[in-house]
């Protein structure tokens, strides 16, 4: 079995466990919370079930409805900043490092895998309620996945876009021309397959 970023589950359900125990503790449903922090009570239910990681700004304002003077939620969101992938990609990154073979079809944007710095960062930056320091974070944790491309034995890669991409602007022209040479230099590659 692989164990990947299998690490930050423990981090995300500590997260997790004492924020149901704290709101409970409180009296509150999760619609109440959502009120107190304005967030949303659907992100309230993805954090308390590890699907998502909390932002800095949910742990400071979670700590101000639970008790400033403890600091729990900070603590523990110092501890999920390591975290390098959006939550919904952690249980396949392991799967992607190992993989001898990758097979990807896009039909909106360039595989994450694919991207240039610059075009990550203008898809990366429409997240909502992420600040600068946490999309170049993302970017850069991104970008350290594509280092299973250069290493000496790389999957033997396959890649189907939709033509919609190559011409779906991201980003400035001169993002997007960025982009195209990569995926061009990409290409030449012996260990890609392009169509």
């Amino acid at each position: 079995m692989a164990v990947g970023h299998d690490a930050d589950r423990p981090a995300l359900a500590l997260f997790a466990a004492e924020l149901r125990a704290a709101r409970q503790h409180a009296g509150l449903t999760r619609d109440e919370l959502s009120a107190k922090v304005n967030y949303s009570s659907s992100l309230i239910g993805m954090i308390e079930t590890g699907r998502r990681v909390p932002s800095r700004d949910l742990a400071e304002r979670l700590d101000e409805v639970f008790g400033p003077d403890r600091g729990t939620f900070a603590r523990l969101e110092t501890g999920l900043r390591d975290l390098p992938y959006p939550a919904s990609f952690r249980p396949f990154s392991a799967y992607e490092a190992g993989a001898r073979s990758l097979r990807l079809f896009e039909h909106v944007l360039v595989p994450g895998l694919l991207q240039a710095a610059d075009y990550a960062r203008a898809v990366l930056s429409t997240r909502p309620h992420t600040s600068s320091d946490e999309i170049e974070e993302l970017v850069t944790a991104r970008l350290a996945r594509q280092a299973l491309l250069a290493r000496a034995d790389p999957p033997l890669l396959y890649v189907l876009l939709d033509e919609g991409v190559l011409h779906r602007p991201v980003g400035t022209p001169h993002v997007m021309a960025g982009q195209l040479a990569r995926l061009a230099d990409l290409s030449e590659q012996p260990t890609s397959r392009s169509r």
